[in-house]
């Protein structure tokens, strides 16, 4: 029997089996928790104008106004650019993260799961920054979200003509300091968590291991740590999510460089430090802890039950 690329093949399977259930698992998530971010961007975009923030409109007053305003159907506003950005960064943000970890293992120990969090979302994150932008320009309910007859691509288009190209990278900066600590914090938390709670890693566990009940448990377990690393990680990274979202909601001016125009982003923290002091670096912080731990705790459970019931 021929062995060649054996390896090789074994790995690029390993690997497509984690793009593949990272991607799926990810994208049902969003699809059912577009709402949320719908809700954290329309609030997170109140102070762009001449007047401050209107303080006490919280989670529940924004998504009372939007359903009047808008109907129900606004809630899920930006879905396709999501679900794209969702497949394709969770695809890409699983299959190579457990490559890093594994290169990194040697070296650093348990810091690899830093390392390899860090790494994979940066990689993922500027991937797909044009998809990012063009879902946070129609999540936005305040005013008249963009349209076009060809859906978020023709969004994208029209946002090229208006603005350039450089526009489709808008607010790049602040969301690799929100996605990349993000992610090396979550990987390392839920990586303990799941200790503590005496889980051995669902993705090297076999089929056929568990009992039902025993399955089940773990499954509860697995999704606990998840939700305790992403409240965690989640609560920490947000005043980066709070400017990554206010760069990307603004006009992209002529020769502008707003991905690495590291002034516009001292602009926009003293523009909300002035406008609504500390507190504004925390707005729509329950919608994104709401929407971001428990959809990442989902996430990674569904690609763990995936890979261990595949292996």
């Amino acid at each position: 029997m021929d062995s060649s690329g054996g390896p090789a093949k074994a790995s690029l399977d390993v690997a497509l089996r984690r793009f593949r259930y990272g991607a799926l698992g990810a994208t049902v998530v969003a699809a059912v928790t577009q709402p949320l971010d719908v809700v954290k961007t329309t609030q997170q975009s109140r102070c762009l104008g001449k007047q401050p923030s209107v303080p006490g409109i919280g989670f529940v007053s924004t998504l009372l106004e939007i359903r009047r305003k808008s109907g129900v159907g606004a809630l899920w506003s930006g879905l396709s650019p999501t679900l794209v950005r969702v497949f394709f960064g969770a695809g890409l943000y699983f299959s190579s993260l457990h490559a890093i970890q594994e290169r990194f293992q040697p070296y650093l120990g348990t810091g690899a799961h830093l390392v390899a969090g860090i790494l994979a979302r940066s990689f993922a994150a500027f991937a797909l920054s044009p998809v990012s932008v063009v879902k946070t320009r129609m999540e936005n309910q305040l005013g008249v979200p963009p349209r076009s007859r060809f859906g978020a691509l023709g969004v994208g288009i029209d946002l090229v003509k208006k603005e350039g190209v450089i526009s489709l990278y808008s607010g790049l900066l602040p969301t690799l300091f929100r996605d990349a600590p993000y992610s090396g914090l979550y990987v390392i938390s839920f990586v303990y968590a799941k200790q503590w709670l005496g889980v051995v890693d669902g993705s090297n566990q076999r089929k056929g291991n568990m009992d039902e009940g025993g399955s089940l448990l773990v499954t509860l377990r697995i999704f606990f740590a998840g939700v305790a690393a992403g409240t965690l990680a989640t609560t920490m990274t947000h005043p980066a999510d709070v400017i990554k979202t206010r760069l990307q909601l603004q006009p992209v001016v002529a020769g502008g460089t707003g991905f690495v125009n590291g002034r516009m982003i001292a602009k926009e923290v003293g523009r909300v430090l002035a406008r609504e002091g500390v507190r504004g670096f925390f707005t729509g912080l329950p919608a994104r802890v709401l929407k971001r731990a428990t959809s990442t705790a989902l996430t990674w459970t569904l690609f763990e039950e995936g890979m261990r019931r595949s292996g």
